[in-house]
């Protein structure tokens, strides 16, 4: 085994010379989760997932965010020569659009949970990691903790609500994919998630084995005619 890399980057596609779209919204999976090239693009796979097996999740958009990866560490040495030493991870927060009691839904279950994550790219695209040597196409795996300052800002009220992703390897970037579906995934994705309900206890008789609750829609009204 040598240290050396001499092999050279294998040609250029000169048709395809594209930037990536910025982040619109992000989608979070459960570690096992994955795709094969059809799944992915096919909108009732996602909508299976989301809705029956309750593997993923995708909040209403991103209103914005911020690139925090470290740059690459480099050495200088003392004759002047510089050197790359290291090659960060990635990571960002984004600033989602939801209200206080999604969000501290959020804050209950991603306190640096291990999930995967994808991107939803403003032009449409999927963002995700694809193996060399797989079929399957996941999200990032990504540490994600959703964290509140408590306090309303004075402004740039959009940034309200952040969730810390922490993405764990830099090579799961270098084997990235994006997939452009032949549907809106900003538009169709967050209106399958299910319909979110808070209960709230009220009393229980131990006799009969009955417990008393209230259930509203989150940060809504009453939800009355349940069985």
């Amino acid at each position: 085994m040598t240290l050396c890399t001499t092999s050279m980057p294998g040609g250029i596609n000169i048709d395809c010379l594209a930037y990536p779209a910025p982040v619109a919204n992000i989608i979070l999976t459960t570690v096992a989760e994955e795709f094969t090239l059809a799944e992915i693009k096919k909108l009732a796979e996602w909508k299976e997932k989301i809705q029956e097996d309750l593997t993923v999740w995708i909040p209403s958009a991103v209103e914005g965010y911020e690139n925090t990866t470290d740059d690459p560490a480099i050495n200088t040495t003392p004759r002047g020569r510089k050197i790359t030493r290291s090659k960060p991870v990635p990571s960002g927060v984004f600033y989602l659009s939801a209200n206080f009691c999604d969000f501290n839904e959020i804050l209950r279950t991603l306190k640096g949970t291990t999930l995967r994550a994808f991107f939803v790219l403003e032009d449409g695209a999927i963002m995700g990691y694809h193996g060399i040597n797989s079929a399957k196409y996941k999200g990032f795996l990504v540490e994600a903790t959703a964290v509140t300052k408590g306090i309303p800002m004075p402004d740039a009220v959009e940034n309200s609500f952040p969730l810390y992703l922490n993405f764990k390897h830099t090579y799961e970037f270098e084997q990235k994919f994006a997939i452009m579906p032949d549907w809106d995934v900003q538009a169709e994705l967050p209106v399958l998630m299910p319909e979110s309900y808070a209960l709230f206890f009220v009393s229980a008789t131990q006799a009969t084995a009955t417990v008393v609750v209230d259930v509203f829609e989150r940060c809504g009204d009453a939800i009355t005619g349940l069985t």
